[in-house]
Parts: structure tokens; sequence; C-alpha cells
């Protein structure tokens, strides 16, 4: 998960950062000091979850919200804004639809509860979400994503591999189908797979450039090359 940090405060830039590296290891702050840093981070990193200060010089912090909101993939994306002033606040949750705020004095636990709450939120669309793939039967199949143990590619010809068996299906590449899923915790680890990490229970090397994935309560694996390895170094043993 990506947070990006808008605050002209090299300092408050810094203590923030802090507090959110240090009680979210898996969430990484990217930090800004203005309109443009703001928006050459967006053009290159997948952002889930802004925080703007409002009295970036140069240009507000409102502004900025605004030119993010006319990207189309951050419209409904979460902006919290920070702000002394609470009249500031009213106005960005009109114009903006501002998903929450923090007023100055920062403190730990309002941002935690922040973060949290969005982290709810993100896990229970997750947890949720679905799609529908056309099997090389011409069948319909609906795939809710946290199902999907892994994914394998070969040949022209796709199969899902999935808490409720397998599904071979249409597809022009294994990008189009993580495209389509789109979802964080399904990865690609090989040119012909990808998996899900919740579902991983073991990773194996087998030589220095290939290591073998298992999964719980599945007895069929999945591989990891190593031009793919630093996607998941942290699980590799």
């Amino acid at each position: 998960m990506n947070i990006l940090l808008v605050e002209d405060d090299t300092l408050q830039s810094s203590i923030l950062r802090k507090i959110i590296e240090k009680n979210y290891i898996d969430i990484r702050v990217y930090e800004a000091k203005s309109e443009k840093e703001a928006m050459y981070i967006i053009e290159k990193e997948e952002i889930d979850l802004f925080f703007i200060e409002m009295n970036i010089k140069q240009k507000s912090g409102l502004t900025l919200a605004e030119n993010i909101r006319k990207i189309e993939k951050y419209e409904l994306t979460p902006i919290v804004f920070i702000s002394k002033e609470i009249d500031y606040i009213i106005t960005a949750f009109k114009k903006v639809n501002c998903y929450d705020f923090l007023t100055k004095p920062i403190s730990v636990n309002n941002i935690k509860k922040i973060i949290d709450k969005f982290l709810r939120h993100k896990n229970k669309i997750t947890n949720e979400s679905y799609n529908f793939f056309k099997t090389i039967d011409g069948n319909d199949v609906r795939v809710y994503t946290k199902d999907i143990i892994f994914i394998e590619f070969y040949l022209k010809s796709c199969i899902l591999h999935t808490l409720h068996g397998e599904y071979k299906i249409k597809s022009d590449g294994l990008n189009k189908i993580l495209d389509k899923i789109n979802n964080d915790n399904i990865i690609r680890t090989h040119k012909s797979f990808a998996v899900n990490l919740e579902h991983i229970k073991e990773i194996r090397k087998v030589n220095f450039k290939l290591w073998e994935i298992s999964f719980y309560n599945y007895d069929k694996t999945s591989e990891l090359s190593y031009s793919y390895r630093k996607y998941i170094k942290n699980i590799i043993k």
C-alpha cells in the first residue's frame, strides 16, 4: 500500500512519515513539498491514500486535490486533509469529497484511526470483489478474488487455480488477467505464473534461478523465477 504525504514543512512531513512507518510495516510513504512534486509522484506510482496539507506553498492543497480528482483512477481515492483551520476542512468536504481530516497538532492516535479505518474498508472490498471470466467452453464463471490461489498461463492457455477448482479460461495473456483482477495481493512471480500472497504456505529454492511455491490445502505448485523474486523477497527462505 502506498501513501502520498504532501506537506511543505519538512519537519512535520518527517514526523508524520515516521509515525506511519513505525506502526505499519507494509505501507510505503512518498513525500512531496509542492503540487509539482506530488503530480510527478502520482504519475510514477499507484497511490492508495493521500494526506494533503491545505496550505502548501505556490498552490493550495485544495487546488491540488481538485487536480487529483480530474485523474480518472483517483476520482474516488481517499484524501485526508491536514489543517489548523476547520473552515478549510468544511470547504474541502464539499469540493473534493474529502475522506477525513487531521487538525494540527497531529496526534498518533488520530493518524492510526484514519489509516485503520481505510485498511478495514480496503480489506472488505478485497474480500468481496469478483470478476466474470469466459471459459474455453463458452460459459461465464464468477470468481471471487480471495478464492484465487494462483494463475497459470502457458501456450495461450490460462488456468485459474481456486479454492473451488480449476477454470480454464480465454485470455490474451497473463498481464491482461492481472489488469482485470487489479488486486495488490495477486502478483506475478514468473512469466507464466501469478500467485495470491494470502495462500502461500512455503517458498522452496530449487536452484539459484528458480523457487517452488506451495499453498495451503492445495497440492499443485507455482513457480518463482529469479527475475521476479524481488517482489516477494520478504517471504523467501
